[in-house]
């Protein structure tokens, strides 16, 4: 059985995935600039696609570089 891309993350995933840490991932949440999450009994999970669809919003456009 070949491996399989999670539907959903965890907070560690998501800290991990950008290199922050868990208390980041949970002060995102308070402050409510965290991509789309939901509880599933005590455990926060944010949906793969809420992800990437945050990821593509806040994508900084490209400022140019050596050749502007």
């Amino acid at each position: 059985m070949e491996p399989t891309t999670p539907t959903f993350l965890t907070v560690e995933e998501l800290a991990a995935r950008y290199r922050v840490t868990e208390t980041t991932v949970h002060n995102w949440r308070k402050r409510g600039t965290a991509p789309p999450s939901f509880r599933a009994g005590r455990q926060i999970r944010f949906p793969l696609e809420g992800v990437l669809a945050w990821e593509r919003e806040n994508r900084e456009p490209a400022t140019g570089g050596a050749d502007e």
